[in-house]
């Protein structure tokens, strides 16, 4: 998103200011005094609005420090197999977006890559609610979102890296008191479609790691989304019931592609954001980044 943009967003919320504001003088003069009921109404508008802003606000801040803008770096250049190699020939390569050209010669495609911590492939990152991860299966598949914000890289992509060769998962998570968290696993790689996506995870690495192991439960198991479902509770589909797309087994402890709440939440099921060891099935994240390196 340009600044053009950005003040294109901040217009909408002060249209919005606006236009609650007018709604708000209209029912006073049509009342003789401003009933309890209408002065609730404006204060939730004004809380509503005042956290709109401060989505707005907070994202723009994530975009920044993330430094990834629209533009393929490497758009002149042979591409590398990954994001680690680049930065091997150049140590001065700032993160953003590279096109990479794995060894199974079926095509380039392009990653984001985060160079400030190493050279990791971030595979999915979410940071506010403007996009909606409760998508189908081909949408999965594929991947969708915008890399200078929440995106989703394909689960046909994160396959193709990783059956190339062994990789390593690092997740990095923030709550809604600004803490943060990590998980890193020894081992990551996600099987063909042929498999639905099957995912197979190695050790957690306790010494590098304050998340808790909440993702192991998830290993070996396939792929779902609402209109796919792998999971093995033949009664109930738990991508439909979390509100997501997920390695379910029964149903999970990490729900990382789940809907966006601003931190602790109520709700028939755990559908949010969760990962179980950061709070429990009742705190949703703030943001998450998940990312994958060569070991």
């Amino acid at each position: 998103m340009n600044v053009s943009d950005n003040k294109l967003e901040m217009k909408g919320v002060k249209l919005s200011t606006i236009a609650i504001l007018c709604v708000f003088l209209f029912d006073l003069a049509v009342s003789t005094t401003p009933t309890r009921a209408q002065a609730e109404r404006l204060q939730q508008q004004i809380r509503e609005l005042t956290l709109q802003i401060q989505e707005q606000q907070e994202a723009a801040k994530l975009r920044r420090s993330r430094q990834v803008t629209s533009q393929v770096l490497n758009e002149n250049q042979v591409p590398k197999r990954c994001c680690i190699e680049i930065l091997e020939e150049d140590s001065t390569a700032q993160s953003g977006l590279y096109r990479i050209a794995l060894t199974d010669n079926k095509g380039e495609f392009t990653v984001c890559c985060d160079m400030s911590a190493g050279g990791w492939t971030i595979i999915q990152h979410r940071q506010d609610n403007t996009t909606d991860f409760y998508r189908d299966w081909q949408q999965y598949k594929t991947g969708f979102g915008n890399m200078d914000g929440n995106f989703w890289l394909g689960l046909e992509n994160i396959h193709r890296i990783t059956q190339t060769e062994s990789h390593e998962l690092m997740i990095t998570m923030m709550d809604h008191d600004d803490v943060t968290f990590v998980a890193r696993y020894n081992l990551f790689k996600v099987d063909s479609e042929a498999t639905d996506y099957q995912l197979e995870i190695g050790n957690y690495i306790g010494a590098s790691s304050t998340a808790g192991n909440s993702l192991q439960i998830h290993d070996n198991q396939k792929f779902s989304t609402y209109d796919n479902d792998n999971g093995v509770n033949p009664t109930k589909n738990c991508a439909e019931k979390h509100h997501g797309a997920w390695w379910y087994k029964n149903c999970h402890e990490t729900n990382l592609n789940g809907k966006y709440y601003h931190g602790d939440y109520s709700a028939t099921d755990a559908d949010g954001i969760v990962w179980y060891g950061v709070g429990g099935y009742w705190h949703s994240l703030k943001t998450v980044t998940m990312a994958i390196k060569p070991v």
